[in-house]
């Protein structure tokens, strides 16, 4: 079983219990440990992989961001904006929610396309199957894991552990 003791299901399934299910143990306490992060001095929160699609969880984000200018959350999204409607609805209203789509980002409340810049990399580039329109490709798990990846020093600690 993994180490599971008892065969705990750790994951909430899609279904209409979705609401009820996520205000049990360990969700319950793992939502506190959100909301009290958030609350309190300059906090940094990059959730890549959530769609702002669970209410509850938005109802944390936006609470707490509002209440908490010295906050500030970064969504990492996989696809073009227009599929994370809830996600632009609450980075329209909170400007310290910046989303960054495929197509578009949010900064500020303010939604604007993405251009070339003076340097392209692999995470924002130049993709002729899109018109040539300039795409991001952060919000990509495989590529942000490459991205934070490159930013570790070339002598860091973890490659003379690995080394060894």
């Amino acid at each position: 079983d993994g180490g599971n003791e008892g065969n705990v299901k750790q994951m909430i399934y899609p279904s209409h219990l979705k609401f009820e299910q996520s205000r049990r143990m360990p969700f319950l306490a793992m939502q506190d440990r959100l909301s009290n992060f958030l609350s309190h001095g300059q906090t940094v929160l990059i959730a890549c992989g959530y769609s702002f699609a669970d209410e509850h969880l938005n109802g944390i984000i936006a609470d707490k961001l509002s209440a908490n200018s010295n906050a500030i959350c970064f969504g990492l999204l996989y696809d073009n904006l227009e599929k994370y409607s809830k996600a632009e609805e609450l980075a329209r209203k909170l400007p310290n929610l910046t989303l960054l789509a495929k197509d578009n980002c949010v900064v500020g409340t303010q939604k604007h396309p993405w251009e070339i810049g003076d340097s392209e990399t692999e995470y924002a580039s130049n993709d002729k199957s899109q018109s040539g329109k300039v795409i991001c490709k952060i919000g990509d798990f495989d590529l942000f894991a490459k991205f934070l990846v490159s930013q570790i020093p070339v002598n860091s600690p973890l490659e003379e552990d690995q080394a060894q």
